[in-house]
């Protein structure tokens, strides 16, 4: 009864972060969308099919659909939100429709990244906010009379389903090309939510007289101050990906002594290392085809970019990656056995197949629970500093690949199984120990904690834009799993972290109206 005094309290905190977090979570989002009722293959089947209405469609094409997101925009609403504007009026109106989207992109085959023939954007409610056709600069046209692009365009609105009543007089402009001369209406609404400030609305464009399409667009005079005030968030997590090269050497000095020193062994390691690359190849599959849109290597076609970028991230990052996890855990396995061997006892047991241990299952537990505790403090931080204007932001939160691929579900178990083992294997089994044995508990728990915050990955917290908020914020849940890893072992802060960052990562999809997605969260 002595022992299961605590495993009772484990399981009450656990459900009681559980709650919290599915409670809390569409709370500290204010803008996470109403009705996600449009999957990858829907919306792909919905972009193919309206444009048609713009031209023919191509033969054998390479389509490429992701969900895309406006982080700037996000944040344009947190300030107005901020400032005391109408959630509700926000949420509904075009700009919080447009914060999420899938974008569907058809290439010929044999395009460049940049020679696209269609794109088109669909709202996770099935709404259609942009559909493009791409007229190569050098097609020639015949510029088309303003009256005439007017009729022709509002024709062309009204089809595609757009109450004209809700826009003003389009204001039309010109753009001379070496051969032909576009022409852009723009239609701006009349119930602005941001008022007249940031103006927004529906541009029709032509391609000499042929007609290309609309696209939504609005003007925020504030563009600048948004661009830089999310700029250090961009940088740090730009930094987090340039520290797995740093960390790599670093630990691995650590290992050579010891290892020469007779210290270390590298069968278990190796293992791990097969682990975590392999997960990392399944999720670079996964994913190519949408995480390398936007980039381009050279003259290669869109395809080849697909692969190169595949083959960057699989033997470049990913195999560095991998690579540090067998290092981390061979030289925080030495570190750890030396006098505090009863952590690796549960991980041990793991790899043993005794999966019916006691130490175990108590480990199992106790992570178990701790990971639903951990999300839910997140999502109550994320509403703490709500209160001050801060926000988390969705579009960051949702990651940039596992919720594109084609079973988002299981690219989010990918992403949180590689990103995690690091983590943890570097952040805690190896920074601990080391740092403690000469600091002491506080001073190594603490440093330990600070350098994790800083570089990285895999701590369960909600991202924010603002930087000091954010390191706050993501300082406490790494103070969390280092104390959970002092308290208790190697194996229950792994299923910790690992269950805080996949039921985070689920909650949108659990949150969602479609089936299917609800099925994969």
């Amino acid at each position: 009864m002595r022992h299961a005094k605590p495993l009772i309290v484990w399981t009450c905190l656990g459900l009681v972060g559980a709650g919290f977090a599915v409670w809390g979570f569409p709370r500290a989002f204010p803008f996470v969308p109403e009705r996600w009722e449009v999957t990858k293959q829907e919306a792909v089947a919905i972009a193919l099919e309206r444009m048609n209405d713009l031209g023919p469609p191509v033969e054998e094409p390479y389509v490429v659909a992701q969900l895309g997101s406006n982080d700037l925009l996000e944040r344009r609403l947190h300030l107005a939100l901020a400032a005391g504007a109408d959630h509700e009026r926000l949420r509904r109106s075009t700009l919080g429709q447009a914060l999420l989207f899938w974008r569907v992109v058809v290439y010929a085959p044999g395009a460049l990244p940049e020679e696209w023939t269609y794109m088109a954007r669909v709202g996770l409610g099935g709404e259609l906010l942009d559909l493009r056709l791409r007229l190569a600069p050098e097609e020639k046209g015949r510029r088309v009379e303003p009256a005439a692009a007017r009729l022709r365009a509002d024709a062309f609105l009204a089809e595609q389903g757009f109450d004209l009543a809700r826009f003003r007089e389009p204001e039309v402009r010109a753009a001379q090309l070496q051969v032909r001369t576009d022409t852009t209406l723009r239609y701006v609404e009349r119930d602005l939510a941001l008022g007249e400030e940031v103006p927004y609305g529906i541009e029709v464009g032509f391609g000499g007289e042929r007609l290309t399409g609309f696209q939504f667009r609005y003007d925020d005079p504030q563009r600048a101050r948004l661009e830089a005030a999310i700029q250090p968030a961009i940088l740090r997590n730009t930094l987090s990906i340039l520290a797995v090269f740093v960390v790599l050497p670093a630990v691995g000095v650590l290992f050579v002594r010891r290892y020469h020193a007779g210290e270390v062994g590298v069968k278990r390691g190796v293992q791990i290392m097969a682990a975590v690359w392999g997960a990392s190849l399944l999720l670079v599959l996964a994913t190519a085809r949408t995480a390398a849109q936007g980039g381009q290597l050279g003259p290669l076609t869109r395809l080849q970019n697909t692969w190169i970028w595949a083959a960057l991230m699989g033997l470049l990052f990913f195999l560095s990656l991998s690579l540090v996890c067998l290092l981390a855990w061979s030289v925080g396995e030495s570190l750890c056995r030396e006098r505090r061997g009863a952590k690796l006892a549960a991980f041990d047991a793991l790899f043993r197949r005794d999966w019916a241990n006691a130490t175990i299952v108590r480990s199992a537990l106790v992570g178990t629970a701790a990971g639903l505790a951990l999300a839910g403090g997140a999502v109550a931080r994320g509403l703490a500093t709500s209160r001050w204007g801060h926000w988390p932001v969705l579009s960051h939160h949702l990651g940039p690949w596992w919720p594109s691929a084609s079973w988002p579900g299981v690219a989010l178990l990918l992403s949180a199984f590689v990103f995690v083992l690091y983590g943890e294997l570097v952040g805690r089994l190896t920074l601990v120990p080391l740092l403690t044995r000469p600091l002491g508990i506080v001073a190594g728990g603490a440093v330990a904690t600070l350098l994790s915050t800083l570089f990285l990955f895999g701590s369960p917290a909600l991202p924010l834009f603002s930087q000091g908020w954010g390191l706050a914020t993501t300082a406490l849940a790494t103070a969390a799993l280092v104390a959970l890893f002092l308290a208790y072992d190697l194996l229950g802060v792994l299923i910790a972290s690992l269950v805080a960052q996949v039921l985070l990562g689920s909650l949108p999809l659990l949150l969602a109206a479609d089936r299917s997605l609800q099925l994969q969260g």
